[in-house]
């Protein structure tokens, strides 16, 4: 696997493609006209960007022979012949907010361009087609922090045989009964569960870094954008969002002891226990999904993959519902009050400031 990964290129992922926008000034009508009803040997053609719905992505443009962006009257730069790719918010500080409207002129026909809105990874245009150029850092950086997960997790295995077995057990884990287990009576913070944690949160670390490398959709790109694009720069990334949430599991074990002394619960260490694994769960599929992801061409899995996750994450307070009922003598309004205070409300602000 890890071999296919080095040699495994990943596709740049269309977001929109804007020749469907191409207009072209007609003398005759002293208007535009849909490019297609006014002729062929155009040597401009311009095409609009709705207001504010991709401005985190990119603006591609192709172009055989050397050609000028312009935006209303405004030179915006020359384009190269070949691959262009420009950042729509920095298009917007040259043209001013709102719809922008965009020309590209050359001195000879460009009936041969192609304009798209794209991802943030970059692309190589050949003939028409969209073909990628993954950057060796995010590549090397990818292989090397899945060497280190899958070894890491080989050692936890060994080293804690008996608990690690437990968050394998698929029955046990998605089981709407809670049964007296080594991983409920150890602890949520002894050695082997503080292990597990640290792996939880290195996979949905790489899980997350993988997805804002394909798009770029979550507020929390702007920051990671800010470290260079290089090999240690995606290590940086990724060993800052695995701590990140690694804190989210230790504010999330302070939450839920919390509102189980406030709502007179005793089942906040099962309860606790129970996200852990039931996470474990999420992010392993997750991390398998997103592997697929990168190897595949078209990223056939992005939109598949943020659905999965957000139905595994209600499933997943759907499971610890049944779990606490079975120990809890208290009234279903009172858990549901209770889940919603330490699960649905948590996970929709999360979703809301990593989404923006």
């Amino acid at each position: 696997m890890l071999i296919c990964l080095s040699y495994t290129a990943k596709s740049q992922q269309i977001i929109y493609d804007l020749k469907q926008e191409w207009v072209t000034y007609d003398e005759q009508v002293k208007g535009f006209l849909p490019t297609e009803l006014s002729g062929q040997g155009h040597h401009s053609i311009s095409f609009g960007i709705p207001e504010n719905k991709y401005d985190n992505f990119f603006l591609q443009i192709h172009v055989k022979r050397a050609a000028y962006l312009f935006c209303s009257d405004v030179l915006v730069q020359p384009l190269t012949a070949g691959n262009n790719l420009i950042r729509i918010d920095q298009l917007k500080k040259v043209c001013g907010p709102g719809h922008l409207f965009l020309t590209v002129y050359s001195g000879e026909s460009i009936m041969d361009l192609n304009t798209y809105v794209v991802s943030a990874a970059t692309p190589v245009i050949e003939n028409n087609t969209l073909t990628p150029l993954r950057s060796h850092g995010y590549m090397n950086a990818f292989i090397i922090i899945n060497i280190l997960l899958l070894s890491s997790f080989v050692i936890v295995r060994f080293s804690y045989p008996d608990v690690s077995r437990q968050y394998l057990f698929l029955g046990r884990i998605i089981s709407f009964r809670t049964i007296d287990e080594l991983i409920y009576k150890i602890g949520p913070f002894s050695v082997p569960n503080i292990w597990m944690i640290v792996w939880i949160s290195a996979v949905g670390g790489v899980c997350v870094i993988s997805f804002v490398h394909a798009n770029g959709l979550l507020a929390l790109a702007g920051l990671l954008n800010k470290l260079p694009e290089s090999f240690v720069g995606y290590i940086l990334r990724w060993l800052g969002v695995s701590l990140a949430l690694f804190i989210l599991f230790f504010l999330k074990y302070l939450i839920v002891n919390l509102f189980s002394y406030v709502f007179a619960f005793k089942t906040g260490n099962h309860h606790f226990a129970g996200h852990l694994r039931l996470s474990f769960l999420i992010v392993v599929i997750v991390f398998i999904m997103s592997l697929g992801n990168e190897l595949s061409v078209g990223h056939p899995y992005l939109s598949l993959l943020t659905t999965v996750t957000i139905l595994l994450s209600v499933l997943r307070i759907f499971i610890l519902f049944f779990k606490l009922s079975s120990q809890s003598t208290s009234t279903v309004i009172h858990l549901i009050l209770y889940l919603c205070a330490t699960e649905f409300i948590p996970l929709i602000l999360v979703f809301n400031l990593a989404v923006g």
